[in-house]
């Protein structure tokens, strides 16, 4: 269960040193590289925004309704929520909806 008041920063519940995706792979390109130097606390925030959003839709939501009601890309959203999902933050709400292409989607709420 993830305390209400738990931020990506919190360090009382002793998840603050999860270890995220790195921001770039030693096999990428250099321009990689500079890419992820300029925007070094976008995965944070979009972690943060995700984890937001679901708390305040606690029957869940897929990745294509967060990504349109935090006017994001749904990859960009799915990858977030993934890893929120792999350090135990959000699980599978046992639900399916369809996307806007007609696709059977998971529905996701913050773990309990």
């Amino acid at each position: 269960m993830v305390p209400e008041d738990w931020t990506l920063f919190s360090e009382s519940t002793g998840l603050a040193g999860t270890r995220w995706t790195p921001n770039v792979r030693t096999t990428d390109p250099e321009t990689s590289r500079d890419a992820a130097t300029v925007n070094t606390g976008g995965r944070d925030t979009l972690r943060a925004q995700v984890l937001d959003t679901l708390r305040r839709h606690p029957a869940g939501l897929t990745d294509w309704e967060l990504a349109g009601l935090l006017r994001r890309h749904q990859p960009s959203v799915g990858k977030r929520r993934g890893e929120l999902f792999a350090a135990g933050l959000v699980e599978f709400a046992g639900e399916w909806r369809l996307s806007p292409l007609g696709i059977r989607c998971r529905v996701w709420r913050v773990a309990r």
